[in-house]
């Protein structure tokens, strides 16, 4: 069982705010904008994840801190993919291997 949640979970909450501890003291307010589809291959299912978040973050990668009041706290690895004049767009992946109790 994952400790995150599900891409349906996450598909509910999209164009929400969600908290991101970039810094360890002060949370950035970030939007999820994005939910793809599931995305099969033979015992595997992923799916991903995007975030506008502020420009003034800068493009950080790494692992953090996420809070949203509904979903609760997870810690999400984050890639920056792109930027425009809102702010950078970063990516978290979430890639599940199948097992026969997963059917």
């Amino acid at each position: 069982m994952s400790e995150f949640p599900t891409r349906d979970e996450f598909f509910n909450q999209l164009n929400t705010k969600f908290r991101v501890y970039f810094d360890a003291e002060q949370p950035t307010e970030v939007e999820l904008t994005e939910v793809s589809e599931l995305r099969e291959k033979p015992g595997y299912t992923a799916f991903s994840i995007i975030f506008l978040v502020p420009t003034e973050i800068g493009a950080l990668q790494g692992l953090y801190r996420t809070e949203h009041d509904s979903l609760g706290t997870m810690e999400l690895f984050y890639v920056p993919v792109a930027q425009s004049e809102k702010g950078f767009s970063f990516e978290s992946v979430f890639n599940y291997k199948i097992t026969a109790s997963d059917d």
